[in-house]
Parts: structure tokens; C-alpha cells; sequence
């Protein structure tokens, strides 16, 4: 009765470890990566033809990926890219806006000692 009742408790950790390894076993690697990443494969480097961006893909990227399929990723991989520079841009800008305000501060509270 006792380890029947300890089982039923534990039951729901059972479970999200099951799921967690279930989900880890059916999740795929993307095709490419904006950097260089060893660990899972993305070794060649590659450039969109549109705007020459820098990828990186597996060995086998172009047996999987030709034609249209390759055009629609390069297009993915721009924007994804676009995003990064925009995302960093805007990182950057607050971390000036910040250090500027935090250097205003200081140069107040110095002036009035």
C-alpha cells in the first residue's frame, strides 16, 4: 500500500521526464546557423546569393536543400539575420543611453559636493 501510494506521487515527475526525453529524441536541428556551431554540425560556410550573408549548414545541406527550398531558406536566412542586426542595434543603443544617463547622474551629483 505504502510504495503503491509513493509511486502515485511520484507519478507526475515520471511523466515529465518522459515527455522531456520524448521531446528531446523528436526535436530536429535547424538547417543552418547564423555562426559557427560544431556541436551540431554547422560547419560549411555558405553566403545568400541576394545579400551575401554568412551561414553555416551541415555536410549534407546540399543534398536537402536545391532550387526553390534553397531560396526560400536564404530568404529565411536574411531575415533571421535582419533581426540580429536589428536586436543588436537596438541592444547597443540602450546600453549607450543607459551608461549616458548614469554619466549625467554622476556629473550632477559630483557638481553639487
Amino acid at each position: 500500500q505504502n510504495s503503491y501510494s509513493a509511486f502515485i506521487q511520484l507519478m507526475p515527475v515520471f511523466i515529465i521526464i518522459i515527455v522531456s526525453v520524448i521531446t528531446q529524441l523528436m526535436a530536429t536541428n535547424p538547417p543552418y546557423s547564423l555562426f559557427y556551431k560544431s556541436s551540431i554540425g554547422h560547419v560549411v560556410s555558405r553566403e545568400t546569393e541576394n545579400l551575401q550573408v554568412p551561414y553555416y549548414v551541415d555536410k549534407n545541406f546540399e543534398k536537402n536543400y536545391q532550387g526553390a527550398e534553397l531560396q526560400e531558406l536564404e530568404k529565411t536566412v536574411e531575415k533571421d539575420y535582419i533581426d540580429y542586426i536589428q536586436t543588436s542595434c537596438w541592444k547597443e543603443k540602450q546600453q549607450t543611453e543607459l551608461e549616458i544617463m548614469f554619466f549625467t547622474i554622476f556629473k550632477s551629483f559630483k557638481n553639487k559636493n
